[in-house]
């Protein structure tokens, strides 16, 4: 099965030209393409993690011997792939759209959206030397099922995450997964009218609140269990189709993209305050200035920051942009991909190390790319 990716289109009568300010290109490196047969991963959906040696970690969500049914890979700062563990589908998982979490012992965690005891989703862990283990097989209502989005842990190993259905209403989850192996569902999303369909993985503050999106809001789970609404999206001139999840910013303010909506109908950068009230930042035209994000934010400590968009960027190919944002809203392209060699379609978000930035493709000429780009 596919990823569920709710694409809701927003047609407008007027669309209009913007044109980003593009940085120096010969700033972007590719690092690794995905080969395209059984032995390597493709299509890695999700972003990476960097160890303090240099080393970057991923999952794809197809390829891999012998099921194409996805890896967990690393790649060396010397550009050498390894495949850590390729999935089987039972009872190892399958299909893993979602990020790793890096432990302190080189451990990694992670979900798969298929696979398991149940044929419903996994929770697993890889440990350094590429032993891969089940902690938690989803079973559907009223347990989760399908998992599609990175794990947040806390400081006594605990580990949360989203199901994107399931749940007590079959409309998804939220879960806590101790670290004694104990799976809890701490809410279950109660479909329409309300809030239903959760994608993106949760963050969570310093007090153990716990903030996320579904298809149509963002929202707040207080430590107590209690769950708010802080805002609905509209589509215009807000946005809609929040997949990618939020960031907090140190005054608690929530930074997230939509897919669509927006001005111009192909997406939005946007604030929800710690009073709840949200403000467009930027409203994405789809032409050279991008469109379409699909991922979560990073911010520096300028306040500047950057994403993704999967659409947008050359006008010969549509195959997306990585974009800054000033403080002052000022959007600035800084690399447009061609759907060559350098990749196309970037779904995942970005991290940053040493004055780089690192991300993954999903397409291109192979079968998706890891690059690395350093800032001006």
């Amino acid at each position: 099965m596919q990823p569920k990716r709710v694409l809701l289109l927003a047609i407008v009568s007027v669309l209009l030209s913007l044109c980003g300010v593009t940085a120096q290109a010969q700033t972007y490196k590719v690092l690794y393409s995905l080969k395209c047969g059984p032995s390597d991963g493709q299509t890695p959906e999700a972003g990476l993690v960097r160890d303090r040696a240099g080393n970057l970690y991923g999952t794809t969500a197809n390829g891999g011997s012998p099921s194409n049914a996805g890896v967990v890979f690393k790649i060396a700062p010397d550009g050498i792939e390894t495949v850590l563990h390729s999935f089987t589908g039972s009872p190892d998982g399958r299909f893993p759209y979602a990020g790793l979490v890096l432990d302190g012992t080189g451990s990694f965690y992670g979900t798969t959206s298929e696979g398991g005891a149940y044929d419903l989703g996994t929770v697993f862990k890889v440990s350094a030397d590429g032993k891969e283990s089940v902690l938690h097989s989803f079973s559907g209502p009223p347990d989760g099922q399908s998992p599609y989005a990175e794990l947040v842990h806390d400081s006594l190993g605990n580990f949360y995450g989203t199901t994107y259905s399931g749940g007590v209403y079959g409309f998804g989850s939220i879960f806590e997964l101790a670290a004694s192996g104990i799976e809890t569902v701490l809410y279950s999303f109660p479909g329409p009218p309300g809030d239903f369909y959760p994608m993106s993985a949760l963050v969570r503050d310093t007090n153990g609140n716990l903030y996320g999106t579904t298809a149509i809001s963002v929202f707040e789970l207080d430590a107590n269990g209690f769950y708010t609404t802080l805002h609905t999206f509209s589509e215009l001139p807000d946005g809609i189709s929040p997949l990618a999840g939020v960031m907090r910013d140190t005054a608690g303010n929530l930074l997230g993209t939509t897919q669509y909506g927006g001005v111009f109908g192909r997406g939005t950068v946007y604030k929800i305050d710690t009073a709840a009230n949200e403000t467009v930042l930027y409203s994405f035209s789809g032409k050279s200035d991008g469109g379409v994000p699909h991922a979560v934010l990073l911010e520096d400590s300028k306040g500047n920051l950057y994403g993704t968009t999967e659409q947008g960027g050359s006008p010969q190919c549509s195959c997306g942009t990585i974009f800054r944002l000033s403080p002052e809203a000022k959007e600035t392209v800084l690399y447009r991909f061609t759907g060559s060699a350098d990749g196309s379609q970037p779904a995942a978000g970005l991290i940053h190390s040493a004055g780089s930035l690192y991300g993954t493709t999903t397409g291109g000429s192979a079968c998706g790319t890891v690059f690395q780009f350093t800032l001006p």
